[in-house]
């Protein structure tokens, strides 16, 4: 597994550096490391109860080596759980949910020079979270307090800032999770922080 950068740099760090030693480091992950760490964070979320008493699971859809959620896609739909995910609206900044009845209706899409999976707004209905559902979170790099570098488009600050009191739960692997991020009024703090290694819950 590659190793995260050292504490003592990360810390002198801009969220901007980070983003770009992380992805680079991310390039070098097999997709063997990438499946066994997100299977191993699936098993971890699986057993909390707030994942149990969840009706909709707000996941979002990997692409190349961040964790993947298809695993916890496939669980949450056994247990009879709703699955929504993002769909982002580039010319006004909005990001909202939509209910899918299953992974492959997503459909290819495109934010800088990521390709992405979203859900049509045509085909799918929106969903509002409720007060016992729960958001998973991707990023780029979290750190101990819940701070998270993401990819820069702000998309789950402005859409968290409306839904406060959903349970957020940002996933990453090890190496992604850092000491300190310097946070900004606007960033939003995740409620519990996942990795291969366990749970990281901010002070």
């Amino acid at each position: 597994m590659v190793k995260f950068i050292p504490l003592n740099i990360c810390l002198m760090m801009t969220k901007p550096q980070i983003r770009q030693t992380i992805k680079e480091q991310r390039k070098h992950l097999t997709d063997q490391e990438v499946n066994e760490t997100s299977l191993e964070i699936t098993r971890q979320i699986l057993k909390l109860e707030l994942f149990e008493q969840a009706e909709v699971v707000f996941l979002y859809a990997a692409f190349e080596t961040e964790v993947q959620t298809i695993y916890l896609d496939e669980q949450a739909r056994i247990k009879g759980k709703k699955v929504a995910y993002p769909k982002i609206e580039l010319k006004t900044g909005a990001m909202d949910f939509y209910a899918t009845p299953h992974f492959s209706e997503l459909q290819p899409s495109s934010f800088r020079s990521m390709k992405i999976l979203e859900p049509s707004p045509l085909q799918h209905r929106q969903i509002i979270p409720g007060p016992k559902d729960i958001v998973i979170v991707p990023a780029v790099a979290f750190d101990n307090q819940g701070n998270r570098v993401g990819y820069g488009g702000g998309f789950y600050d402005r859409y968290l800032s409306r839904y406060p009191y959903i349970y957020k739960i940002g996933i990453c692997m090890a190496f992604q999770l850092t000491e300190a991020i310097e946070a900004e009024f606007f960033d939003i703090k995740m409620d519990c922080v996942l990795t291969e290694k366990g749970y990281h819950l901010p002070f």
